[in-house]
């Protein structure tokens, strides 16, 4: 078992002088239990703070996720790559794992950054309210890209802080290029944070006494902008990819109305003494590809939906009803815009279902399912070393380099994506009763016709 070495992600950011915990969060540890053939049965866990396995129900603070477990292997073309080994916190290591050599094994995790708007000139919209979360992995660059906007008034970064006296208004005196607490990409996320808005006027004109936010259902997906023009507003979405998709806008006021708008950008009258809430609504795109390297299916995704999607019993693609966002969540949305005509909205989007098992099934290979470039990079050292057979593409030798990074029915977009197959192929063993000319067979023996199919893989 001293060749078994388990690594807490995150150790480091305290003080104790321990890898296989971390203050406060959790720890990992080496269970070992023996077979009913006497052999040592190793499993690599995770415990939370008070000792409990987190496969046991054990439960890490709020804003950690367990991500896997991570060992360092050899890649095909002899290089070291850290990859996935196992989803599970509690993961038993193989049978033929070679302990005469040392293999550590890491927890990684993820970590929720809550992030939070406030006006400071919309005077009836400076609650501080929260806007959306993100999830990032282990020193990933922090996302600023979330998506809003008020009247006049830009955020133009975020602040890290423990609550809502965390919001800046900059001005000449406050300048934000001297902000001692902003949060850039240079940010790495090492433990959950909140992060504030930090605002700037974008004129200098007098208090509009307008009050309105606008922001997306897609963080991360572009950025909003306004201008006032007379006695309206223009907002325009500006979408950081062109894989990202404006649909149409949602405008709600108060008390007495909710209308759509088509046009990006749109322009409303906007009433003094009211508050407006608008809302980009955007979808990507994420493409099946089959093991030709050709389009199998094109599907519509929202933020945080299935990754895959199933017909539904009647065979048909599922649907998703868009309602209004803030103020009248149960009222759907108008497919008649108002800078548009009936129709030009559907309420109703389709979640193009995702090809089956039995679309992507190729002669000779058993398809074990999809990779995300979410997930797994093109191209990268850990693509690499799942496609490992050469000349056969989207072909693994080993299917056991795939399970851990394969999509599953929980799995949710939350960027844009491509998809692609894995495969493994299959082996075939014939063994028949046909004998060359002049020989019997062997005397005593009985040749039995049968073949063996290897792998024999449940997926």
């Amino acid at each position: 078992m001293s060749n078994i070495i388990t690594v807490f992600e995150g150790n480091e950011q305290d003080t104790l002088d321990d890898v296989t915990q971390r203050v406060d969060v959790g720890s990992t540890k080496v269970d070992v239990q023996t077979a009913g053939d006497g052999a040592s049965v190793y499993t690599v866990q995770v415990r939370n703070t008070d000792g409990t396995l987190l496969s046991n129900g054990g439960k890490l603070p709020d804003g950690y996720r367990f991500l896997g477990w991570y060992e360092n292997k050899q890649a095909a073309d002899g290089s070291v790559v850290e990859v996935r080994v196992s989803r599970d916190p509690s993961y038993t290591l193989p049978a033929d794992v070679d302990l005469t050599v040392p293999h550590t094994y890491t927890a990684r995790f993820e970590y929720r950054v809550d992030y939070y708007v406030r006006a400071f000139t919309n005077s009836d919209l400076t609650d501080s309210k929260k806007l959306c979360s993100i999830w990032n992995k282990y020193k990933s660059p922090f996302e600023e890209n979330v998506g809003a906007t008020y009247v006049r008034e830009n955020i133009i970064h975020l602040g890290a802080g423990t609550d809502a006296s965390a919001h800046v208004l900059h001005n000449d005196e406050n300048p934000a290029d001297k902000c001692t607490t902003v949060l850039s990409n240079a940010t790495k996320i090492v433990a959950p944070i909140n992060a504030y808005s930090h605002n700037v006027r974008n004129d200098s004109g007098a208090n509009t006494l307008k009050d309105m936010i606008a922001d997306t259902d897609f963080p991360g997906a572009g950025k909003l902008s306004d201008e006032k023009v007379a006695a309206s507003i223009k907002v325009q979405f500006h979408s950081a990819h062109d894989r990202y998709h404006f649909s149409f806008w949602t405008l709600e006021r108060p008390g007495d109305g909710s209308w759509t708008y088509i046009n990006n950008p749109f322009s409303s009258l906007v009433k003094t003494t009211e508050q407006y809430y608008v809302r980009a609504m955007v979808t990507t795109d994420v493409t099946f590809y089959d093991k030709y390297d050709n389009v199998k299916q094109t599907a519509t995704r929202r933020y945080e939906s299935n990754l895959l999607q199933q017909k539904t019993p009647e065979g048909k693609d599922p649907t998703f009803l868009y309602c209004y966002p803030h103020l009248y969540k149960d009222k759907t949305v108008n497919g008649k815009p108002y800078d548009g005509k009936k129709g030009d909205i559907n309420p109703y989007l389709t979640l193009q279902a995702s090809p089956t098992d039995a679309d992507m099934a190729v002669p000779g290979y058993k398809f074990l399912g999809w990779i995300s470039t979410a997930e797994v990079q093109k191209d990268s050292d850990v693509w690499n070393y799942i496609y490992d057979v050469a000349g056969d593409a989207y072909v693994t030798s080993d299917p056991d380099k795939a399970a851990p990074y394969l999509a599953t029915d929980a799995s949710k977009v939350i960027q844009w994506q491509d998809a692609y197959p894995v495969y493994v192929k299959y082996d075939v063993n014939y063994t028949t009763n046909l004998h060359r000319k002049g020989f019997d067979g062997t005397p005593g023996l009985i040749n039995v016709p049968q073949f063996d199919i290897t792998p024999q893989l449940v997926v």
